[in-house]
């Protein structure tokens, strides 16, 4: 396959298989395989910091080159990753984990204890994190309400910002467009069997 097919490309995560879809090419390659830890769909990320590759999985946090090439383990953890563009996270249930793009170093952002109903934890659940280079965003289940929080890149500061729905509704995404300030929800609500797609207000200051 030509060196220039693969100059602009899209990565997918398919199937627990990571492929390379070149924009000019018909074909497609796999890069890499990933075993998902299928029991929770929190429990799984993808992204591209710099000319790397990062996902988690089952094995932990792997990075490989965006060809497939030097792949490698970085970290025991799983979870959700994100990043700002030019830090890396690792985001779960409980916790908020800053790591540099080896591996070497990481730092808790974040711990937020469980609160549990019997053998279920239902309160203080993160989820549906994002970042710009100043806060990191996450959803908070609260027993009333989901919550959207911003906690500072050094873990110094953490603040809710407001409720967005009920408990009863599913949330999807939370995204910060690049062209845009506004820090973007989107939802489902059983009750009127529909999407909401909500700006919940500029980034937070």
């Amino acid at each position: 396959m030509p060196a220039r097919g693969f100059i602009k490309a899209i990565i997918t995560l398919l199937l627990g298989v990571l492929i390379v879809l070149p924009l000019t090419h018909a074909s497609a390659a796999p890069i890499a395989k990933v075993i998902l830890q299928s029991t929770d769909e929190h429990y799984h990320g993808i992204c591209i910091l710099g000319e790397y590759l990062y996902y988690s999985g089952y094995d932990g946090i792997m990075r490989c080159g965006l060809d497939g090439s030097d792949l490698k383990n970085i970290s025991a953890r799983t979870g959700n990753l994100f990043t700002d563009g030019e830090i890396l996270y690792c985001g779960t249930q409980s916790e908020i984990i800053r790591i540099s793009a080896d591996g070497t170093e990481e730092q808790l952002l974040k711990v937020s204890p469980l609160v549990n109903e019997g053998a279920f934890s239902i309160m203080n659940i993160m989820s549906h994190f994002a970042a710009d280079s100043e806060w990191v965003y996450y959803v908070l289940t609260m027993a009333q309400d989901y919550e959207l929080w911003a906690i500072d890149t050094n873990g110094q500061q953490n603040h809710r910002i407001c409720s967005i729905c009920p408990p009863d509704c599913s949330i999807e995404d939370v995204f910060l467009p690049s062209s845009d300030d506004g820090i973007y929800v989107r939802y489902s609500d059983p009750s009127v069997g529909s999407w909401s797609l909500v700006k919940v207000q500029d980034h937070f200051v």
